[in-house]
């Protein structure tokens, strides 16, 4: 499987569509270890084959960035529970995000990164949920901007909120009240933990939010399709 180069400045960005790939994933099941093999057969059927797509193409990502076969590369587990792998292929970071008919899969050389996708559900409670865990500001902001916006902006905010503490590998629910973000949809930079901490918003699909974060400085972000076939070579 043949990919970009992960330059030292660059972000890669991969959209899979779950949604085209049932069934494909479970024939390259073998490519992970029998912990999420296990974990998948305990799965209903559409749940199954969204999680092996997944991680199925994790994988193969993960090989093709560094070289290494599949069965040597077993994931570590840090703190807070973000995976990562053991050197010598610690350098290439990843994390990754699942939600409706999409699966986003973001590796980086070297630095963090965390990236959330959400789709953006109508019957979600937003302004209890942003009073109970954003900042004020943030839920007076959604409250004012009346239910249509207002929902839009809460799946903006939370988004990158999870984005940045997966980065940071925190726990969402412990840490979305403990910063305040700027309303604006363009990229932002916050500074935490010593560091400052770069915020954006690439475009998936209609109905969808989603969100990156990495330490500055912003890296060149390329985003690439995942298609069925590459589950298929």
């Amino acid at each position: 499987m043949r990919i970009p180069v992960l330059e030292p400045r660059a972000l890669h960005l991969w959209l899979l569509h779950l949604d085209e790939v049932y069934g494909l994933a479970a024939r390259e099941a073998g490519l992970l270890p029998p912990e999420e093999q296990q974990r998948a057969q305990r799965m209903p059927g559409p749940a199954r084959d969204r999680y092996l797509a997944t991680r199925v193409a994790l994988r193969r990502l993960l090989c093709a960035y560094t070289g290494a076969p599949a069965p040597l590369l077993r994931f570590r587990i840090g703190a807070e529970g973000k995976p990562h792998l053991p050197p010598p292929w610690s350098g290439v970071q990843f994390n990754i995000s699942h939600s409706g008919a999409w699966s986003l899969l973001a590796f980086r050389a070297h630095e963090p990164v965390g990236v959330d996708v959400e789709r953006i559900r109508s019957g979600t409670p937003v302004l209890p949920i942003a009073r109970r865990f954003f900042t004020a500001p943030e839920a007076d902001a959604i409250d004012a901007a009346g239910p249509e916006d207002g929902r839009a902006l809460f799946f903006r905010l939370w988004t990158r909120k999870e984005a940045l503490v997966k980065a940071r590998g925190s726990a969402m629910l412990l840490e979305a009240g403990r910063f305040t973000l700027p309303l604006s949809e363009e990229p932002a930079e916050l500074a935490m933990d010593g560091r400052t901490w770069h915020v954006c918003e690439p475009r998936i699909a209609p109905g969808y939010a989603a969100a990156l974060a990495t330490p500055v400085p912003a890296p060149e972000l390329l985003s690439m399709d995942y298609p069925s076939e590459t589950l298929k070579a």
